[in-house]
């Protein structure tokens, strides 16, 4: 299945990042479900991928990563990545 692109209107983009103290607050305020989709689009997995593994529909996964890059006011996959380098739930390597 096409991974769609989350626009900044669908995203809730902002134009300045959030703080580090309220990136972490959305950060915990993120549900297992979507802390683990985190985890693993940032991984470089799909959504397809990311639904096999937890055993929802790739339709789920598009609704959850879009849902949880609201909640971190973010507009693209890039700055998801970032945020996640920052708060040690992924690596460069």
């Amino acid at each position: 299945m096409e991974q769609r692109k989350i626009s900044g209107k669908q995203a809730g983009e902002t134009t300045a990042r959030l703080p580090a103290a309220e990136e972490q607050k959305a950060l915990e305020a993120l549900t297992a479900t979507e802390r683990e989709i985190l985890k693993l689009v940032v991984a470089g997995r799909r959504n397809a991928e990311v639904a096999a593994a937890l055993g929802l529909s790739p339709r789920t996964v598009e609704t959850y990563r879009g849902r949880l890059m609201r909640k971190l006011h973010l507009g693209d996959l890039p700055a998801l990545v970032k945020l996640a380098i920052r708060h040690g739930l992924t690596s460069v390597d």
